[in-house]
């Protein structure tokens, strides 16, 4: 989580993390201009050594992929008007 919470408000506005056993998800803007595989370099990098160094092992610890499309294809619908999000959540009870 540190790798990701010092990024934050120096290139990224992050909005939320959860740092899993082999996995995080986040959701940031990018907020100087980075590219975002940048970004996720940064984290990854310093996060793998990091680990690597408690665990005393040494190589890849994080996949290659990001699923960040999958969120900018969303918000890109929701800025063009192809897609709008509900007044209240489904089987939402008033």
């Amino acid at each position: 989580m540190s790798a990701i919470m010092y990024w934050d408000r120096k290139r990224i506005d992050l909005d939320t993390a959860v740092v899993m056993t082999d996995h995080a998800h986040l959701l940031f803007r990018i907020i100087d201009g980075s590219s975002l595989s940048a970004i996720l370099h940064n984290i990854k990098s310093y996060s793998a050594n990091e680990i690597n160094k408690l665990t005393r092992k040494q190589g890849a610890f994080w996949l290659d992929e990001s699923f960040d499309h999958i969120i900018r294809d969303w918000i890109a619908q929701l800025e063009s008007g192809h897609l709008s999000l509900p007044a209240a959540p489904p089987n939402h009870t008033r």
